[in-house]
């Protein structure tokens, strides 16, 4: 007899760092924004002795070296010119962000920053009857629109079924195509029942922020490659959120996920372990991730030595190659602290087709929190099976959809053993966003959808969302709560909306200038939408003169703040849709 635990998240349902928000307020209207004030981070969040700077690509790391400084990490973003360095010395942050800024080569530094895990309200044992877990010998599955050969969800869940996706399954069945999905979060259960068909694993690579022996990356170490058909995530959230995904339906044992067949995880354990949580950590899972898509999306032949030493061991000589334009990734994480490294990282992977699906948060009110109020990304609110907002599902002008995220039954993994049968119930917007990545990566099964950029999914998502709250967009449920059925008839029909429809396909170049010369601006860049009013990102450029933004609605007005000498200007602009630059000049 298998057992549920249900647990209701208080806080966001995977991550979020204890800062203040930036905008908090009833709606957007409401919402006010001090155009010339910088946000400060509590001293309580900084990671003591580490800081992350910004070079082009080439810098002699003997530079930090040189003063003393240890280098721990080192991260090349894809296509930019530039690399991240996660560099350490015990001296005091202050100290040690004055000396490396003294470096010459060095285009940036900043802090990093903590991240806590979730926490937890409630747990309270569910135990179901013999008759609803025993498994049920039944040619009657997804298929047919039903889950008869899952026998949890059978039992316990509705996602499926008020989404319309078991009628999409019956209706319009499923596609042929293998496709690639990924998560950053505590890490998966691999020897779980639902994730392995036989021998076969749903996971196509595992990496870690810690080591086999406990050591964190920031003590010098790289992400490690974790051996398949093992467990490390000693928390459960990233397992539960994975199952959500892409658990293995039709086959007698617990749930379906939304991608329930042909799917390969990606997964990134950079949250739940001691030392664990750091902005290093999730964003450098997620440009190490770009790095290696872009490898595997060469065809093998055409994948160099170097290219192969960089994948991780056991896919290294696999002619496995990744053929979908677009690939989702699932963050169910987030905080008010909006860095240039977040920033930059978010921004080139949308660059390279890697869509970031991001949990809203889980304080119940109108809060940007970062990166779901990042522009480019597509940002999920949580409802209930009663198809109202769940009352902890954050607001805001950025939120794009809503998917159920309360009461949603899935797979778990506990922290003193390896149960390979357990499931639990649990409740938050990190439920909702792996469902619309688990949405997404079913799309890219069909052959109309393989070629669709981020942003046309992103679209089509919304588009054909059920609105539930105020007519058209809201800021409770954004464009409406998912619906599977009417994404897959217009993928099905190939009349999913056309590249640069909605969403600008090209970035918007900020630069800052003084008498026509470029001006390192040290304080945030602000990023306003003029028909809201409400902030979209708050980016510090760090001495730098240009910032890029991605994402960003056609036709729609925004505006830009930026302060030099004292001074704050406004700048506003239209999206072209195409590459444009947009020029302050003081």
């Amino acid at each position: 007899m298998k057992k549920i635990i249900t647990i209701l998240t208080a806080a966001l349902g995977a991550l979020f760092f204890a800062c203040s928000p930036i905008v908090s307020g009833t709606s957007s209207a409401s919402a006010s924004f001090n155009e010339g004030t910088a946000y400060k981070p509590n001293a309580n969040d900084i990671v003591e002795g580490f800081v992350i700077a910004k070079t082009a690509d080439g810098f002699d790391k003997e530079l930090f070296t040189n003063e003393g400084i240890d280098v721990c990490g080192e991260l090349s973003l894809t296509g930019t010119g530039f690399t991240y360095w996660y560099v350490h010395k015990n001296t005091g942050n202050e100290a040690l962000l004055k000396s490396v800024y003294s470096i010459k080569g060095v285009l940036s530094a900043d802090n990093d920053y903590k991240v806590v895990p979730p926490d937890v309200m409630k747990l309270k044992d569910v135990v179901l009857s013999a008759s609803s877990t025993e498994p049920v010998v039944s040619t009657r599955g997804l298929g047919d629109g039903n889950v008869l050969q899952d026998p949890v969800s059978d039992a316990e869940g509705y996602a499926l079924a008020i989404t319309k996706a078991l009628q999409a399954y019956k209706d319009i069945s499923y596609g042929t195509n293998e496709v690639v999905a990924g998560i950053i979060d505590t890490g998966i259960n691999m020897k779980h029942e639902d994730f392995k068909n036989g021998t076969e694993s749903i996971v196509l690579y595992a990496k870690s922020a810690k080591t086999s022996g406990g050591s964190y990356i920031g003590n010098g170490n790289p992400f490690t490659e974790v051996p398949l058909d093992s467990n490390w995530d000693t928390d459960g959230h990233g397992t539960h959120c994975s199952g959500i995904m892409c658990a293995l339906g039709d086959n007698n044992k617990g749930i379906a996920g939304v991608a329930w067949k042909k799917t390969k995880l990606i997964s990134y354990q950079s949250l739940g372990f001691n030392g664990g949580g750091t902005e290093w950590a999730v964003y450098g899972a997620l440009a190490d991730l770009t790095n290696t898509v872009e490898i595997l999306r060469k065809a093998p032949s055409a994948r160099t030595p170097a290219d192969k030493a960089k994948l991780p061991s056991y896919i290294q000589n696999t002619i496995f190659q990744i053929t979908q334009k677009t690939v989702p990734i699932n963050m169910s994480l987030g905080g008010s602290v909006a860095s240039e490294f977040a920033f930059d990282v978010l921004t080139t992977a949308v660059k390279n087709d890697i869509l970031p699906v991001i949990a809203m948060g889980n304080e119940g009110r109108y809060t940007a929190a970062y990166p779901a109020a990042f522009p480019g990304v597509l940002a999920v609110g949580a409802t209930n099976g009663r198809d109202k907002k769940a009352v902890f599902s954050n607001k805001g002008a950025w939120i794009s959809v809503a998917a159920p995220g309360e009461g949603i039954v899935s797979c778990f993994s506990t922290p003193y053993g390896n149960s390979t049968d357990s499931y639990v119930s649990m409740s938050g917007t990190s439920m909702a966003a792996p469902f619309v990545t688990g949405l997404i990566s079913y799309l890219l099964s069909f052959d109309n959808a393989r070629n669709l950029t981020p942003y046309q999914i992103k679209t089509l998502i919304e588009n054909t969302a059920d609105d539930k709250g105020d007519a058209g967009f809201d800021e409770s449920f954004g464009c409406g709560r998912v619906n599977v059925l009417e994404a897959v008839k217009k993928v099905r029909d190939n009349t999913v909306p056309a590249a640069n429809d909605f969403y600008g396909e090209g970035a918007v170049t900020v630069t800052v200038k003084q008498g026509g010369s470029l001006v390192q601006v040290t304080e945030p860049l602000t990023l306003c939408d003029e028909s809201t009013k409400v902030p979209l990102a708050y980016i510090k450029p760090n001495n730098r003169p240009k910032i890029e933004f991605k994402g960003l609605v056609k036709g729609r007005q925004y505006s830009i703040f930026a302060s030099y000498s004292n001074t704050t200007k406004k700048q506003t602009f239209t999206v072209s849709g195409n590459d444009q630059d947009v020029f302050i000049e003081f």
